[in-house]
């Protein structure tokens, strides 16, 4: 019994990862349309910053808020550079655009770093872990499992509770209803006008 509640517990932990990468392919598709084939990539560039920060011993809350800062310029840098030319073309010329970021910055990666892994030297501080009866709990899969809990709640209150997740949900939804609109937009995403 303790082997399966202890797998139990590894599953939701890297489960609740899978679970917000999906999420945020699935927050882009529904909006504009788009499988982004680059978003894997764009983690990297996150999980690349925190490493070198953390190699230069800065602390890992500081590491962390920079590379998902450093993460969301390159979002935004690739939708300015690649995605914004490509508004008016056809699914596949968008399809064929997120791939080609992908490789881009996949071959930045290989090329300009390492094709090897580099794995993150954890502190101390988080690296440990606890036994809770007969089963034992690392403290990362508990950061894991409880981060991802509260990002889902997080993001679920601002699609149900603010103006701009309520704008998102009716891009989402801008195929269904455009036959009831009468004014059209000035701006619709890409695919959807």
């Amino acid at each position: 019994m303790e082997y399966f509640v202890q797998q139990s517990i590894n599953a939701v932990s890297l489960g609740g990862i899978y679970a917000l990468l999906a999420l945020g392919l699935a927050v882009v598709f529904s909006i504009v349309a788009l499988i982004n084939f680059a978003h894997g990539e764009l983690m990297t560039v996150a999980g690349y910053v925190i490493y070198f920060c953390l190699a230069l011993a800065a602390p890992l809350a500081a590491a962390v808020v920079l590379g998902i800062g450093v993460a969301a310029i390159a979002a935004l840098a690739t939708e300015r550079l690649a995605f914004r030319p490509m508004r008016k073309a056809d699914v596949t010329g968008l399809l064929i655009t997120s791939f080609a970021v992908s490789v881009i910055l996949r071959v930045i990666f290989q090329n300009g770093i390492s094709a090897r892994p580099k794995p993150i030297a954890m502190p101390a501080s988080i690296a440990g872990a606890f036994d809770l009866g007969p089963v034992h709990v690392g403290l990362i899969p508990l950061i894991s499992i409880v981060t991802s809990a509260v990002v889902l709640f997080a993001l679920t209150r601002f699609l149900k509770g603010t103006v701009l997740g309520t704008a998102m949900r009716a891009a989402a939804g801008w195929r269904r209803t455009s036959g009831t609109r009468s004014p059209t937009p000035r701006w619709a995403p890409p695919g959807r006008n």
